[in-house]
């Protein structure tokens, strides 16, 4: 039975990287049913935060999803990916690799290779915002540590931080076995749980605890928590270090993106959204709106998001083969824009096509 993959190319330059994906796919020896998808004729439904029911089916239908980025049109089809298919997405997967000839600012990047695992749906990322005096009036006993009442504070805005501990709690089982799964060659795997519990106790001390326990439930895995400012530095000084971070939301976005500009920026990093049973895949990238249309767009990130996506499927030699053909491009280029070069998506796509192509007959 073939594996059916339901693809999204999304908005501006992301939908030119994603459609450079699927010619790779085809080119692998694979049995692979490509369900490509776009927005045409679905525009003003989108725009309403409504997702076509079609798609809905087709998502449901296939094995997993690769979807590129949104802007506008494609927003609340990203919504819907992360917060409902297959129950909502708890772990945002960020592998972090240096591959040799990737521009970097560091001067002994070899050994990063690395996982960030990002909670993903609660956090300030739950987006419960509004007027501060209308929070004072519905909450005046609550004070800052300095004793402050919301209205001592006058005018101004709020957002609201959640961690509650149902999901917390499977978040934390889903994020050790995934940082166990990713490195099945290490004999031992250290997890570092990267928060602010030192300054936000209620919220990320419940984070650390539900971590820390899912954690020293794995007989491979080693437990230690490190504040996030502490670990901002260290995947500068010293990245070498890590196998597995784990962090909270807002920390996990700063984080994984400061991570991408030591191995080569958001144009070399994939990324993946797992729950237990089903996950889907994008590159980190945004839309870039600025170079829609100029077909520079860098499609190494996708590249390497499908290659999660094959692992994901049990494509192992596949997801290898992928990984080696970007190894070879960064090595010997060329170079699209964002990596100092002039190439174009074209350009690179034809090396990849080649290069698998060539291996998977």
């Amino acid at each position: 039975m073939s594996t059916r993959i339901c693809v999204f190319p999304g908005d501006d330059a992301a939908a030119t990287a994603v459609h450079a994906t699927v010619d790779v796919l085809r080119e692998l020896d694979a049995d692979l049913e490509l369900d490509v998808r776009t927005a045409e004729g679905h525009e003003s439904e989108l725009l309403d935060w409504e997702v076509p029911e079609e798609f809905v089916a087709a998502i449901e239908e296939a094995d997993t999803v690769l979807f590129g980025s949104c802007n506008e049109v494609h927003t609340a089809l990203l919504w819907y990916l992360r917060r409902e298919y297959g129950g909502g997405m708890p772990a945002n997967l960020r592998p972090i690799r240096h591959f040799e000839g990737a521009k970097t600012p560091l001067t002994d990047p070899d050994d990063i290779d690395y996982l960030i695992v990002r909670e993903n749906l609660e956090g300030i990322y739950f987006r419960a915002e509004g007027d501060l005096p209308d929070l004072a009036r519905q909450a005046p006993e609550i004070r800052g540590m300095d004793g402050r009442t919301l209205a001592d504070l006058g005018e101004g805005a709020y957002a609201i931080r959640v961690a509650s501990e149902r999901h917390t709690e499977r978040f934390g089982r889903l994020a050790a076995d995934l940082a166990a799964e990713w490195f099945p060659d290490r004999d031992r795997v250290s997890v570092t749980c990267a928060s602010k519990s030192n300054v936000l106790a209620r919220t990320d001390g419940l984070f650390d605890e539900y971590v820390e326990a899912a954690v020293r439930d794995h007989d491979r895995l080693d437990y230690e928590h490190l504040h996030t400012d502490d670990v901002a530095q260290r995947l500068v000084t010293d990245p070498g270090r890590f196998d597995a971070i784990v962090t909270p939301n807002f920390a996990g976005d700063l984080l994984s993106d400061g991570a991408a500009g030591t191995t080569g920026g958001l144009g070399v990093a994939p990324s993946g959204c797992y729950n237990e049973e089903v996950a889907y895949f994008e590159p980190v990238h945004g839309s870039a709106p600025d170079i829609a249309g100029r077909g520079i767009a860098n499609p190494i990130a996708a590249f390497l998001a499908v290659a999660m996506m094959l692992a994901h499927l049990g494509e192992e030699t596949r997801a290898e083969l992928v990984r080696e053909a970007v190894g070879v491009v960064l090595r010997e280029g060329p170079y699209t824009p964002d990596l100092g070069g002039e190439a174009t998506t074209h350009q690179i796509t034809n090396m990849v096509e080649f290069y698998v192509g060539e291996r998977s007959t």
